[in-house]
């Protein structure tokens, strides 16, 4: 397989995780995370996140995002309303709380959202769950993400860190 001049073997690895990490975290189109990274078709971005996926054993397929969920998930990572709709290219800021509360009420989710997702991840953590298995249940990119959010809640709610 022919690689485009002056990407290394590394440079290719780091180049798949990111394309993997912007579909996982973002949700974007495969067409526009090919045009973001420079790749001619949708075919080899989806062929790098695919390998990237497999070689770490990594969720695949990675499936797109409603926007009510995204804007569900996006206030929970600490993004604002406006932002959101910002992202997401709706009118109002009203229009991401509503997709949010309808996704909320479609999964039996808590409404409103708490401004803080490291509360839930703090207490997911005591109850006995694996860093790996919380980032799976809040769509979290990695184990890393699920103990930081935790160790800035403990930190600031004066809880124990680490979790006993």
């Amino acid at each position: 397989m022919a690689r485009k001049k002056g990407i290394t073997n590394e440079k290719a690895k780091v180049i798949s995780a990111d394309v993997y990490t912007y579909r996982l975290k973002y949700r974007y189109k495969w067409s526009v995370i090919a045009r973001i990274f420079g790749y001619g078709t949708e075919a080899g971005v989806i062929r790098a996140a695919r390998k990237h996926a497999l070689s770490h054993g990594l969720e695949w397929p990675l499936t797109r995002l409603t926007i009510q969920e995204q804007c569900y998930y996006e206030f929970l990572k600490g993004s604002s309303w406006s932002a959101i709709a910002d992202e997401l290219c709706l009118k109002k800021a009203s229009y991401a709380k509503k997709n949010a509360y309808r996704y909320s009420i479609k999964e039996g989710l808590v409404w409103p959202p708490p401004s803080s997702l490291g509360g839930y991840i703090y207490e997911d953590l005591k109850a006995g769950l694996t860093p790996s298995q919380v980032a799976r249940k809040h769509n979290l990119e990695d184990r890393l993400e699920v103990l930081s959010l935790a160790r800035n809640y403990a930190k600031k709610s004066m809880n124990p860190w680490p979790v006993d």
